[in-house]
Order: structure tokens, then sequence, then C-alpha cells
């Protein structure tokens, strides 16, 4: 119903995957999409997140970035940026299989999906000249006014019928308000009248079900006529019902039976009306969610300091300074640890650094002390800004090592990745035992 996200679901199932299970594996791809999610709003979005892999497709890659540079200009708009709608509930109650059988608490909450999802396209189409694919989008949105006014008008805010619903169900609430007041008026005379004869146990009328009782002593039960309906542990108390009052209290009953088939008529309509419009509302809730992604992922990329690759004409890319996230996130230089939703986990990781001591030895080797160099090109050009040198490498990833994928640190004691394509490693092992672990020392160099 919306074309773009028709447009994005093809293009999705026709690129081929870049990474395979190995590779992504190798290059903790989870670990980065763990922090991705964690910018979500929706749990659902955050689920999406996880489970995506890069995909090789140029015309995705554009879309994308279009995407991305729209809600750049959606965020700058506002001082509190887009409102993203939280519509998890919403989701999993229109997923049930057909016929739909909400109650009105459920009812409710679809109500409220409804009203944040038009807020949600006048918002988008609203801005339609500053985001256009973001703007066309919303256009393209349902309008789910009318659905969301018949259901405030039906419903109660805690999910139960309102008088409102239907003029059949207002009378015949107001016919059971008159017989409970004439119930309990009868009922308030022959308590009055067993009172004064000294036949009750108690001052009060009682309730048994939904009958109205009076409390006599089990010998001057039969001096009222009625039905007896309850007995006290004791048996010195029998619970019985007037016999003035049962004609009353079954016209009462057959009342309430008939205001519960005309509640059940009203919910039934409102959940046709709700599975007609179940594919609006799950377009709606689809580009929610998509803006949702896009939205994360543009934080997430300001949070790691990312930059847009740029790639040659036949898709290639090449990585100069290339940072991964999660080394980022372990040494404590920026990334999701130190922006929204991390800046506890960035404290506790730059207080735990403050407690220890440098650990100078895995950035100088033995041979750099005395004053030689560890290569040619190092002894030229010097060390590299921004470039890793040398790191400490558990044996444990020593198909990382042997691969040239990416090697793995152990900053306070973590194994992580960081991308090292082949072509920059110049490799020399050397073995050491340090607190017990066997350990390798890589050179990398551009």
């Amino acid at each position: 119903m919306i074309p773009l996200l028709d447009k994005l679901h093809a293009l999705r199932a026709s690129a081929p995957p870049l990474l395979g299970e190995r590779t992504a594996g190798l290059l903790e791809w989870p670990g980065v999409t763990d922090q991705v999610a964690s910018f979500c709003r929706n749990a659902l979005a955050a689920e999406r997140v996880r489970s995506r892999m890069p995909l090789a497709s140029g015309p995705l890659v554009a879309l994308w970035h279009d995407l991305a540079d729209g809600m750049d200009t959606l965020d700058a708009e506002g001082t509190a940026g887009l409102d993203i709608p939280l519509v998890g509930r919403a989701w999993e109650l229109l997923r049930r299989p057909a016929p739909l059988r909400l109650d009105g608490g459920d009812l409710v909450a679809v109500a409220a999906a409804a009203e944040d999802l038009d807020a949600f396209r006048d918002r988008l189409a609203g801005l339609r000249e500053a985001a256009p694919a973001w703007g066309e989008a919303a256009v393209a949105m349902t309008s789910l006014g009318r659905l969301s006014s018949a259901l405030r008008r039906c419903l109660e805010p805690d999910g139960r019928i309102a008088d409102a619903a239907s003029g059949r169900l207002a009378g015949l609430r107001r016919r059971l308000e008159e017989g409970e007041r004439e119930i309990r008026r009868e009922v308030q005379q022959a308590m009055g009248k067993a009172r004064s004869a000294g036949w009750t146990t108690a001052d009060e009328v009682t309730l048994r079900g939904d009958r109205y009782c009076l409390p006599l002593r089990s010998g001057d039960s039969r001096r009222v006529p009625g039905i007896v309906h309850d007995r006290s542990d004791s048996g010195a108390t029998l619970f019985v019902e007037p016999a003035q009052v049962v004609s009353l209290a079954n016209g009462l009953a057959e009342t309430r039976m008939d205001i519960a088939a005309e509640e059940a008529r009203i919910l039934l309509e409102l959940n046709r009306a709700v599975e007609a419009a179940v594919p609006s509302l799950l377009a709606g809730m689809e580009l929610v969610m998509l803006a949702d992604e896009v939205r994360a992922a543009r934080r997430w990329s300001r949070a790691v300091r990312g930059h847009r690759p740029a790639l040659d004409e036949q898709g290639l890319l090449r990585i100069c300074a290339g940072r991964h996230p999660l080394l980022i996130e372990a040494l404590g230089r920026g990334g999701p640890g130190a922006g929204a939703g991390g800046a506890s986990r960035g404290a506790a990781g730059a207080a735990g650094r403050a407690g220890r001591k440098p650990r100078t030895r895995c950035a100088q080797s033995s041979s750099e002390r005395k004053g030689r160099s560890c290569s040619r090109r190092s002894a030229r050009a010097g060390p590299m800004p921004g470039r890793l040198s040398k790191v400490w490498r558990s044996p444990s990833l020593s198909r990382v090592k042997r691969s040239g994928v990416g090697i793995s640190i152990s900053p306070g004691g973590t194994s992580r990745a960081f991308i090292v394509p082949a072509f920059w490693a110049k490799k020399k092992r050397r073995t050491s035992r340090r607190r017990g672990v066997k350990k390798e020392v890589i050179y990398a160099r551009s």
C-alpha cells in the first residue's frame, strides 16, 4: 500500500548477501547490530536491526542514503526530533489470525495506535518538501481517523463499553438501575419488618450471588416466605430472598443478559471494523519501524563518529584509518557507550581503566624500547596517527590472524575484533608468557 515499503522489500529480496555467517561472526557483526539496536525506540524495530545483514545492492544503498538524509532533516526541524510512536502492543494484537476477537482493553490500544499513526502521518506530510521520500510515503498512508473516533466513542478509557455505543444499550442500563433501586426498596421494607420482629441475625441486607437476601435465624426462616439461597458456616443463619422481590430479581437477571448480548454485539462490530483496517494499520506501523531503524542508524553513526563510505564505479571501498565500533566502545573513546543510552557504561569503563596500571608492554616491543624499529617502513614514516600499529592477541582466535580479515585485542580482559585487511598487515609472530596466557604480537602497517 505504501510504494516506499514495496520498493524497499523488493530491493532487499533481490540483493545478494555481502557476508557469510562465518565472516560475520569473525567481524563480530552481531555486536555491531546490537549497538545500533540500542538506539531504537520500538522493541520490534530493534529485533529487525539485529537480524539485518549487509547486502550488495547499489540501488538499495542509494535509497537508504536518501532516507537517512531525510531523517536528518526531520530531526533538525524540531527541538525534540521526530516523534516515533510505540506500536509494539498493537502490532502483536493485529497479527493474530482472523477473525479478531479483541476485548475492550485491546481495542483501546488499537485506537491509541491509530491516533499515533495519524499524527505521525501528518508530521511527515507537513515536511514533504524538506524530506520528499518520507513525505511521499506519508501521503500514501491511509487516514485512520474514522476508526479511532468510532473506537473512542464506544469505549471508555479502561476498556468498558460506553453508554454512547448504542441507544439500546443505554436504555437497558437505565432499566437495570431502576430495577435495582426498586429491589433494594422492597428488600429494605422486608428487612425492617423482620428486624422489628427479632428474626434477623444482622442489621444489613446481604448479597448471595446477585440476589438480595435477609439474614434470618434458622428457626424463624419460615416466617418470611421466599427462597433460601445459602446458610452460614455455623448453621444458625439462613439467607432468604423474600418472595415479593423474586419476580423483580428475575426481571433484573433478564435485563443483565440483554446487556451482555448487546455488549457482545458491539464488540463484534468493532472487531470487524478493526479487521477491515488491519492492512492500513500494519502498513503504517511498518513505516514507523522503518523510520525507527533509519533514525537509530543515524544516531549510532554520529555516536561512533562514522562517515558515509564513497564507493567507486565497481562498488569497491578502500578503508583508511578504519575503526571497529566494538573496539571504540571497549577503549572508551566515544561510541555508543558515551552517547544516549550508554553514558553509564562509558563512565564505568573509564573508571575501571583509571584504576589499572598502564600496559605499556602492549604498545611497545623490546626492540622498540632499545631504539630499533620493527620494520623499515615504520623507521622511515614513523607511527601512523589513528592507525593500529601493534596489539596483543590470544591464540584462541588464530584463524582470524591467519586469514588476515581481522585481529583481536584484549583491553581490560575483553576480546574484541578489529578490521585489518590482509594487504595492510605485515605480521610477525612472537609468543610470550604473560599472566599464564600465550599471546601473539601483530604489527599492522598501511
